[in-house]
C-alpha cells in the first residue's frame, strides 16, 4: 500500500512527546519493513524532505507563516492554538495533494490530536483513517489545563473531526466507550497498539550513571498530572519508610502542575525527607531509556486518564511487573496478581499499601514473565497486520466521511 501519514509529531524531531510519535514510528517502520511506501508529514522547526529508514519524512514549519500571523491578528491572539494547528492542517492538504498527483496515495492515516487531518479529509478524494489518541475534553481535565476561548476552540476542532471520519480506530475498548458516551460515534474499531524491540543497540550509559546496583520503583514517560504523577509523590513517604533500601526513579520531561509547581518540584516537596531516594532523569531515547526499564524491580503507571500507553506496553514487553490503574484501559491487559497489579486512580494511599505489598514479592519476577508473554499479543504481525487489513477495507469502499 502507499500510505501518508499526518501527524503533529514524530521521532525525528526535537520536539516530540513520546507517545504518538514512538507509536506511528513503529507502525511505519514495520509497513517499510513489508513492503509499503509510507509518507510521514509532520510540523517542523523547518521546511525539509528526507528519508529515515525507508520512511519519506516531509517537515512542514509554519511559525513564519504569513497566513498564521494574520489569522492570530484577526482573532485578537486568543485563538492562537486552534489557529496554528488549523494552518498546519491547511498546509498538509496542499502537501498531500502534491505527493498524491505522483505517488498516488492509497490511505490517508492521521490521528485525532490537533486535528491535523481535518483538510486532508475535508477536500481530498483519498480514503482516511483516523487513530483516536484521547477525548480532548476529558484528557484537558485530567491535565489541569485551564479551559480558555482557545482550549475550547482546540476541543470543538477535534471533535468535529472525529464527526466526520467514519473510519475510526482506538486502542482500547475503554477510550471506545467514552467517545460512544460523550460523541455517539459508531463502527469504531479496536486495534491494539504494536510493540517491538526497535532499537538495534542499546546504551546502558544513563543507567549506569544515575542508578549503578540500586534497587528501584520506576514511573517513565511525560511527569504529568494526567500520568499520575502527583499521586506517586503522595504515596511515596509511605513507601519509603516501609521499605528503606527502595529509590524512587521519575524518567521523563516534567510539567508544570495544576496546582502550580513544576511536577519535579511537587514531587520533591511531598517528600523533602528523602531527597536522596528520588532520581529525576530528562527524557531521553529509547537505547537509553530500555536498560533503565530492564532493571527496574517494579513499574508504577498510576494514570487518571489513559488509553494502552506506550509505558506499559514498553515495560510488560521488558518482562517488568506494572501497577496500572483501573478504568485507564490497563486492566485490558493487566490480570491483578498474574502479570501485574491494578488499583484505583488517584488513591494514594492505595497505590502506597501496592507498592509496599508487592515489592518484596517471591514472585516478582515470573509475574514480570507473565506480563511479558501476554506482549507478544501485540507483535506487529499481529497487530499492525490486523491494522493494513483495515486499511485494506477502508480503501476498497473508498468511503471517508461520516454520514452525519
Amino acid at each position: 500500500m502507499r500510505i501518508c501519514i499526518i501527524i503533529p509529531e514524530f521521532v525525528t524531531e526535537l520536539q516530540y512527546g513520546g507517545g504518538i510519535s514512538q507509536r506511528f514510528y513503529r507502525i511505519a517502520k514495520w509497513e517499510v519493513e513489508q513492503g509499503h511506501t509510507v509518507h510521514v508529514i509532520v510540523n517542523s522547526y523547518c521546511n525539509q524532505n528526507f528519508e529515515k529508514e525507508g520512511i519519506f519524512v516531509h517537515r512542514i514549519c509554519i511559525k513564519h507563516s504569513v497566513f498564521l500571523k494574520l489569522l492570530r491578528c484577526i482573532t485578537f491572539g486568543r485563538l492562537n492554538g486552534a489557529v496554528y494547528w488549523l494552518v498546519f492542517s491547511f498546509c498538509a492538504l496542499r502537501l498531500v495533494k502534491y505527493l498524491h498527483a505522483s505517488i498516488h496515495f492509497d490511505i490517508v492515516h492521521s490521528v485525532s490530536y490537533h486535528a491535523c487531518g481535518l483538510f486532508s479529509l475535508l477536500f481530498t478524494k483519498i480514503p482516511h483513517v483516523l487513530s483516536v489518541s484521547s477525548y480532548r475534553p476529558v484528557w484537558n481535565k485530567a491535565m489541569g489545563v485551564r479551559v480558555c476561548l482557545d482550549v475550547k476552540a482546540l476541543e470543538a476542532i477535534e471533535n468535529l473531526y472525529l464527526r466526520l471520519n467514519k473510519n475510526i480506530y482506538v486502542s482500547s475498548k475503554s477510550l471506545e466507550k467514552l467517545l460512544v458516551q460523550k460523541l455517539g460515534l459508531k463502527n469504531i474499531e479496536v486495534i491494539h497498539p504494536p510493540f517491538y524491540i526497535e532499537i538495534k543497540k542499546l546504551d546502558d550509559a544513563f543507567y549506569r550513571e544515575y542508578l549503578g546496583e540500586k534497587p528501584y520503583l520506576l514511573f517513565f514517560g511525560q511527569i504529568s498530572s494526567h500520568k499520575g504523577a502527583h499521586i506517586l509523590a503522595q504515596a511515596l513517604p509511605e513507601v519509603f519508610v516501609s521499605l528503606p533500601e527502595l529509590h524512587a526513579v521519575f524518567v521523563g520531561s516534567d510539567t508544570s502542575a495544576s496546582f502550580g509547581f513544576l511536577m519535579q518540584e511537587y514531587i520533591t516537596s511531598k517528600n523533602s525527607s528523602y531527597k536522596k531516594r528520588l532520581i529525576f532523569i530528562d527524557k531521553c531515547s529509547h537505547d537509553k531509556l530500555y536498560p533503565i526499564v530492564q532493571h527496574a524491580r517494579l513499574v508504577v503507571l498510576p494514570s487518571l486518564v489513559d488509553n494502552f500507553p506506550n509505558t506499559l506496553i514498553e515495560a510488560m514487553g521488558w518482562g517488568k511487573p506494572v501497577i496500572g490503574t483501573i478504568g485507564c484501559s490497563f486492566e485490558e491487559v493487566i490480570k491483578d496478581g498474574e502479570n501485574g497489579f491494578l488499583v484505583f486512580p488517584a488513591n494514594a494511599e492505595a497505590l502506597a499499601k501496592k507498592i509496599i505489598e508487592v515489592w518484596s514479592r517471591p514472585d516478582l519476577g515470573k509475574i514480570g514473565e507473565a506480563a511479558k508473554r501476554k506482549i507478544q499479543d501485540f507483535a506487529p504481525d499481529k497487530t499492525i497486520k490486523v491494522l493494513l487489513d483495515y486499511f485494506n477495507r477502508v480503501a476498497a469502499k473508498g468511503v471517508k466521511k461520516n454520514d452525519g
